[in-house]
């Protein structure tokens, strides 16, 4: 059996297991309760729905992505993640294999905006609670971060769901590669709220058609100009995880761009 067949034969086994509906009722009762807080991954997919409303109002009827082609997405992004191991020899011989985690996470974040969209467009938003429950009740007991592998296995794995366009398998493997990058779910609902509220930013400041955005930003700190998603980091860095904090990072973002940025 060659690579497509054994990967088919995982996935099947994974879609038969993942397909049946969460019971809402064992969320709220059981275990999963004090894992997990279920409002703010319920916020999460609304913060999610919201934008996507915003700038593509009839995103969720494409299902068959013959307009917004999610899936490209994701693979775009699932590039974004190989590349931050160094591999460009032509470039600089002596960085080579070097790994910047921060960066794969940064990746990770983006192409779950994606998984998620598509997720939801399929009622299957589910399959990823799912598997960030499992994960964080198992992560004290078998957690490997950060090990040889992620790049072999990301490539093998996530990449193969990807192209196949194998919805639950890419679901629950980003989730798992998510915690072997070094994440947790607090940490994910962080940093998705960081990111959604950048996007937020960019759009209400012309990232789009209008291109009137300003990705480089100027550091006040080094007067140094980065990307807008440093700074995003740095100003969200202390804000705590709870119902305002996609709103609180916002206003942050809005205030320091027109006070540093759009000048």
């Amino acid at each position: 059996m060659g690579m497509h067949g054994i990967f088919n034969k995982m996935a099947n086994e994974i879609t038969t297991n993942v397909a049946k509906e969460l019971d809402m009722t064992e969320v709220i009762s059981s275990e999963m309760s004090g894992i997990i807080d279920y409002g703010l991954w319920l916020e999460t997919v609304e913060i999610q729905k919201k934008f996507n409303n915003s700038i593509a109002p009839d995103w969720q009827m494409d299902k068959d992505h013959l307009k917004y082609d999610f899936w490209m997405a994701v693979l775009d992004e699932t590039v974004e993640v190989l590349g931050s191991r160094h591999w460009k020899w032509w470039k600089n011989s002596n960085e080579m294999g070097k790994v910047d985690w921060d960066n794969i996470k940064v990746e990770l974040i983006d192409i779950f905006h994606f998984l998620l969209s598509i997720a939801i467009q399929h009622d299957m938003e589910h399959i990823i609670f799912s598997q960030l429950v499992n994960m964080e009740m198992s992560k004290d007991e078998h957690s490997v971060a950060r090990d040889d592998k992620f790049f072999d296995d990301f490539w093998n794995e996530f990449l193969m769901a990807v192209q196949m366009k194998i919805l639950p398998v890419a679901c629950i493997k980003l989730v798992e590669f998510w915690y072997r990058a070094g994440g947790d779910t607090t940490e994910l609902f962080k940093e998705y709220r960081i990111k959604a509220a950048l996007n937020n930013i960019r759009q209400e400041f012309g990232y789009g058609a209008a291109n009137t955005y300003q990705k480089m930003w100027l550091d006040k700190e080094t007067s140094e100009k980065v990307e807008d998603n440093v700074i995003a980091w740095k100003l969200a860095k202390d804000v705590d995880l709870d119902a305002d904090t996609t709103k609180t990072i916002t206003d942050k973002l809005r205030n320091y761009y027109l006070e540093h940025v759009a000048i």
